[in-house]
């Protein structure tokens, strides 16, 4: 396999952010906050109906991004709605969103062995992060915390480019930056967690893949 870039997933590629249940969410942490002011009757049901949202929201193949407090206002919203409650949805998205950017970062780790894979590869070939997240350079804070940023020609995440993988706009940002043209494509290694964004999709615009 000969490439001249690697292009990596960040989450659960190079640092993990699974809880213990295996969800990915990064919900749990703060799915007290809408039970506490009487949207839902438990924190769990709060996590439930924002993981369905993201199915739902999803499910037609669209790509664009929504913003982590455009996703709970159209959760915390609808479950006014359906309650009657008088809570103010504002001022519970501030909550959660002050929780979230405290407590959520406290869950992440760095993937096991992955400075050694990237020290391996640092100077040799050109390396940047193209992740999907919902909120704009949380993906390079997160690696600059862990002391792996530094690897990295360029970090992009589907916030700044409002569009999620496996659409095909974030590819080509990334493909754009590392000044790759179509006919170079297959000297780029796409590394991550997820078949069909970091697999199936990278494959179909000409790039090489590994899961």
């Amino acid at each position: 396999m000969e490439f001249d870039w690697i292009f990596f997933d960040c989450f659960n590629t190079l640092i993990d952010d699974f809880d213990h249940t295996g969800d990915e969410s990064g919900m749990r942490p703060i799915s007290h906050i809408p039970a506490n002011h009487g949207l839902y009757e438990s924190h769990d049901h709060f996590h439930l109906e924002y993981l369905q949202w993201r199915v739902d929201y999803w499910a037609k193949g669209n790509n664009d991004e929504v913003l982590l407090p455009d996703r709970f206002r159209s959760v915390l919203q609808s479950a006014k709605d359906r309650s009657g409650s008088t809570v103010k949805v504002a001022s519970i998205i501030d909550e959660m969103m002050e929780a979230f950017y405290s407590l959520y970062p406290k869950t992440v780790r760095r993937s096991p062995e992955i400075e050694s894979i990237l020290s391996n590869f640092h100077g040799k070939v050109g390396m940047g992060v193209v992740s999907n997240f919902f909120l704009p350079s949380f993906p390079e804070r997160l690696l600059r915390e862990h002391q792996l940023d530094q690897y990295f020609d360029f970090i992009i995440d589907s916030a700044q480019i409002k569009v999620k993988k496996p659409g095909r706009k974030i590819y080509q940002h990334a493909l754009d930056l590392a000044k790759v043209g179509q006919e170079n494509r297959g000297r780029v290694l796409f590394v991550g967690d997820n078949f069909r964004n970091d697999v199936k999709a990278p494959r179909e615009l000409g790039m090489q893949a590994l899961h």
